[in-house]
């Protein structure tokens, strides 16, 4: 994840990300690696904040973390039970991917 802010007075800042996990992270650079382990929907926001304590806190930022398992079909057409070699086995095979849930 990666955020814009400038300091116009250039003074040092620092990022507090809350991952909506119930995990907060402080960096002094604009963005973060963050591993999540358990597939969820999580909303991240961002608070920046400057040595003189002016601040700026970011709209939600929806995010799904994780992957659905696919559904894959292979159809074999013609005879199943042996092939004869050199011919080509057609085998059309169809995958399904599930929509990330919602919330």
């Amino acid at each position: 994840m990666s955020v814009k802010a400038k300091d116009f007075e250039k003074d040092a800042s620092e990022i507090v990300w809350d991952l909506g996990s119930g995990h907060t992270q402080e960096t002094t650079v604009p963005s973060l690696d963050y591993t999540v382990y358990k597939s969820r929907r999580l909303c991240a926001v961002r608070n920046v904040a400057d040595a003189q304590h002016a601040s700026t806190k970011s709209n939600g930022c929806e995010y799904y973390a994780g992957n659905t398992i696919p559904s894959v079909k292979v159809q074999i057409k013609g005879n199943r039970s042996f092939y004869f070699e050199g011919q080509p086995v057609p085998t059309p095979f169809f995958v399904d991917e599930p929509a990330i849930p919602a919330r």
